[in-house]
């Protein structure tokens, strides 16, 4: 291992574009990070993978072999991070998302001008199996704040996904790592949030990653029992919201973001609800029943009534196709 204050992680899963992800690693133009590749699933073939490349490039890798990632995902990274090579940053990265050959080399161009920052953030854009662009999200503003980035988020103007973070190790220790939510959704989210409240986001300009749409992604899949899985996480996210207070750690001035993010989560109902049945609906409307402000718990209804009113008028004119007993 090289001496570098950088250590790309990748908790690796998959092999479909594992090849491509660790070439657009080994062509980075600036060769100062440590990589570090952990996994415990498809051992054979993600072994055979990376013995292509130890002969000419240094790494680590670690085989888990406990198959842990399957249930329990923001353990394994938590796991990946800590057995890593104890650099000052850390950048956790995917095993079929790819990065511009210059982003480490921005980095440390960056980290000379921001050295007070605890969180880096790159842009992205979304490419298909055959790395064609499919998408360019809007782009981060070059600093935000936590509250600017819940805002940002809640209202759907940004998108965020892992691979485009780098944060200072000591201080994601020191907030005991990745916050926990099943699936890992939006486990990201709450990390980037705690680990911004002191020194906010700082984006890299130039060159970003590139985050892969696929089958084998979980983002865009829809069956009803994954969807009550990602309901549950993101109801378990509003909650934490709550809970931190977050209005008062990042300042009182502005909309409330709880009540920002509660209307996040609505209009991602009204989304999913075609692949639903109303016995879901009803029930995951139900884990936000228990609000302890009567403010919020007036929000939630009109959210929930307003939402029942448009979901039966779409469905009494035929726009609105319910999976009945999903």
């Amino acid at each position: 291992m090289t001496e570098s204050r950088l250590t790309i992680v990748i908790p690796a899963f998959k092999v479909d574009f594992l090849v491509k992800t660790l070439e657009s690693i080994f062509r980075q133009t600036d060769g100062r990070f440590n990589l570090f590749i952990g996994f415990d699933s498809n051992q054979e073939e993600i072994n055979s993978i990376l013995e292509r490349y130890r002969a000419v490039y240094t790494f680590e890798s670690l085989d888990f072999g406990d198959g842990l990632s399957q249930r329990d995902l923001v353990a394994h990274w938590n796991r990946c991070v800590a057995s890593s090579a104890l650099s000052e940053w850390v950048w956790l990265f995917s095993d079929d998302d790819v990065m511009h050959e210059d982003c480490v080399k921005s980095f440390y161009e960056e980290l000379e001008v921001s050295m007070n920052q605890d969180l880096f953030h790159f842009n992205v854009e979304i490419i298909d199996p055959n790395d064609v662009i499919l998408t360019r999200p809007h782009p981060f503003p070059a600093s935000l704040t936590t509250r600017e980035y819940v805002e940002l988020r809640a209202k759907g103007i940004i998108e965020s996904f892992v691979i485009e973070y780098i944060f200072r190790r000591s201080l994601f220790e020191s907030m005991g790592r990745f916050v926990k939510f099943d699936l890992a959704w939006c486990s990201d989210d709450a990390t980037w949030i705690g680990l911004s409240i002191v020194s906010g986001i700082r984006t890299i300009s130039g060159p970003g990653v590139y985050w892969r749409r696929s089958e084998r992604n979980i983002t865009p899949a829809v069956s009803s029992q994954l969807l009550r899985r990602k309901f549950a996480s993101e109801i378990a996210y509003l909650k934490w919201i709550l809970d931190l207070r977050i209005d008062e750690v990042a300042g009182n001035a502005g909309t409330n973001i709880f009540q920002l993010t509660l209307e996040w989560f609505y209009r991602k109902m009204r989304h999913a609800a075609v692949y639903m049945s109303t016995s879901d609906i009803d029930s995951i409307f139900d884990q936000l029943s228990d609000l302890p402000e009567r403010s919020l718990r007036r929000e939630w209804f009109r959210c929930k009534t307003h939402f029942y009113r448009l979901y039966f008028k779409q469905k009494a004119i035929g726009k609105l196709l319910v999976v009945k007993g999903a």
